[in-house]
């Protein structure tokens, strides 16, 4: 174990073994995930109702407020045709200046939208209501993310903007609830006054300010969290179409049905078979259909093999980053935020395999595909993490 003390350090292959033998990757991992799973199913199913909804009015308000490229968003929408000219992407050599749009280098509605959702699970509880950050620290995470998109040549009022909308989405989210989009025990009733709902929001100039809205409609625009030039004037009585908004709501309720069959909600009732006695016969039997099981027992030797190779690539470089913080005297409180630097950094100077599927490596880390070292350099000296330490934990990191 590199010279250390037995037991000083994780070893690579104890990392893999105890990641092999607590995952699906093993016949009895797989079988303790499922018992804790299915002892959490009625949480999960609670949970991941609100989850599905604040998604879905982001997906929605998103390719409104900015114009997103529908097809390249992770869940698609319904497609929305206004009866306002669309704005085309640009085409070199054809396109007019003034008379179209382009995507900055490497950066796409795609990559915008996953930017926007890590923000949401860093600002909130990742399946309740909750706020989970907010103030000084909000902001800082809010700051670093604008500047990364500013210096994708993103101009500054569009990448602001698309916090704003979250913001909206937040407070939507938490305080008020839309006809087609109501959950049973899960969807607020909104404080009313005459025909208007009341939300609260947080304004992004410093995440702690409480800012109270009217809402009268799932999407319009509020002043202070919309854009001129790209969010839209609706009528606070007619609101947006009427039709594509019934779409809309079938979406959200095929999310929500998918979701449950796939985490365990699916059955199958088959007729019971005929007695020999020709007696009466008896009521279908229905069977629960554990989707997690069938997907995990697909992926078990991929898991073990490239999933437990992963685990002992990465202790290796987070056993090197811990010797690095013992010579410089790093106390624990702040051990952990070096070691997430080597992890982010180890993600960039070794990338996945080519044939690793975007949901395989968790949708919400997609856009830091677009990140570079300073990048990162930027984000924890925001932190008020020492440069110097940062800059040999990097060397250790591309070895």
């Amino acid at each position: 174990m590199g010279g250390e003390q037995a037991g000083s350090r994780l070893s690579p292959i104890g990392r893999k073994l105890r990641y092999v033998d607590n995952s699906p990757a093993s016949d009895t991992g797989r079988g303790l995930s499922m018992l804790r799973w299915n002892i959490m199913l009625p949480k999960i199913f609670g949970n991941s109702a609100w989850s599905v909804y604040i998604r879905m009015l982001l997906d929605m308000l998103l390719p409104l407020n900015f114009h997103f490229v529908i097809p390249e968003m992770h869940f698609p929408p319904p497609e929305f045709t206004p009866d306002i000219p669309v704005i085309e992407k640009a085409v070199y050599g054809k396109s007019k200046y003034n008379e179209s749009i382009y995507d900055p280098e490497q950066v796409t509605s795609f990559h915008l939208e996953s930017a926007v959702w890590d923000f949401h699970y860093k600002a909130v509880q990742k399946c309740i209501p909750e706020y989970k950050s907010g103030g000084k620290a909000l902001r800082t995470i809010y700051e670093y993310m604008r500047d990364m998109l500013i210096s994708r040549e993103i101009s500054e009022g569009y990448a602001e903007g698309l916090f704003d909308t979250w913001a909206v989405v937040e407070a939507k989210a938490f305080y008020t609830s839309y006809v087609g989009f109501a959950i049973v025990d899960v969807a607020v009733v909104g404080e009313r006054r005459e025909s208007a709902s009341h939300i609260t929001a947080r304004a992004p100039i410093d995440w702690e300010t409480r800012v109270r809205l009217e809402t009268y409609h799932l999407y319009e625009c509020h002043v202070n969290f919309a854009r001129v030039g790209y969010a839209r004037v609706i009528s606070k009585t007619e609101g947006i179409s009427p039709d594509w908004m019934k779409l809309c709501s079938d979406e959200f309720i095929k999310r929500l049905e998918d979701f449950r069959n796939r985490v365990g909600g699916l059955t199958l009732t088959v007729p019971y078979p005929t007695t020999i006695l020709g007696s009466s016969q008896p009521p279908p039997v229905t069977f629960p259909i554990n989707m997690q099981r069938l997907v995990w027992m697909r992926k078990r030797d991929d898991m073990h093999w490239k999933g437990g190779g992963h685990q002992i690539k990465l202790q290796k470089i987070i056993n090197r980053v811990k010797r690095v913080l013992d010579r410089h005297g790093v106390i624990a409180q702040v051990r952990m935020m070096y070691i997430n630097f080597a992890e982010e950094l180890a993600y960039l100077e070794h990338p996945p395999e080519e044939e690793k599927k975007p949901e395989e490596w968790g949708r919400t880390k997609e856009w830091k595909k677009a990140l570079t070292e300073d990048d990162l350099f930027l984000k924890y000296k925001k932190w008020g993490l020492e440069e110097n330490i940062l800059r040999e934990i990097a060397s250790v990191v591309r070895v």
